[in-house]
């Protein structure tokens, strides 16, 4: 089985490359926007991405001001009510494509790693693929960034 893990400090991550490829795989458009405070609306509504961000975010909608339009950015996530806050969380998760928090064994994202290679690595990352026997119950652990594969079983 193969799975998914991040071999260097900095974290598990990857490129904007890699978000394109894997939208393109399962058949989705991959526009990238970056966040920015608007501390006179109190908001933080994306604009389009030059691709120099730190946090750089892909999602479905083709131009900026629909997408901020679409995730309703008039008003504050900390004056939403917890139901609009809910409803926002949802929308966005129905337009983002974040392939970081897919499973480790996502045969799509393997194919990526594997079509791209160094290239599928966000700058804080060398995602590497690991094979392990089929069926292993496994557990990921992390220092700093750095990941290693265990085995799960009994502790007393």
């Amino acid at each position: 089985m193969k799975v998914l893990v991040n071999k260097c400090y900095g974290g598990y991550g990857f490129s904007n490359e890699a978000h394109s490829l894997y939208a393109k795989k399962i058949g989705k458009e991959c526009y990238f926007y970056d966040s920015s405070y608007d501390k006179d609306r109190d908001i933080m509504p994306y604009k389009v991405s030059e691709g120099k961000g730190l946090c750089v975010f892909a999602f479905t909608v083709p131009t900026v001001d629909e997408l901020n339009e679409k995730l309703g950015y008039a008003k504050p996530w900390h004056k939403m009510t917890s139901k609009e806050r809910k409803e926002n969380s949802d929308l966005y998760d129905s337009l983002a494509i974040n392939i970081n928090d897919l499973n480790r064994t996502d045969k799509t994202l393997i194919s990526v790693v594997e079509e791209l290679g160094k290239k599928a690595n966000s700058q804080f990352s060398d995602i590497r693929i690991i094979d392990i026997p089929d069926g292993m119950e496994y557990e990921i652990s992390d220092y700093d960034g750095i990941e290693t594969i265990h085995e799960i079983h009994q502790s007393w």
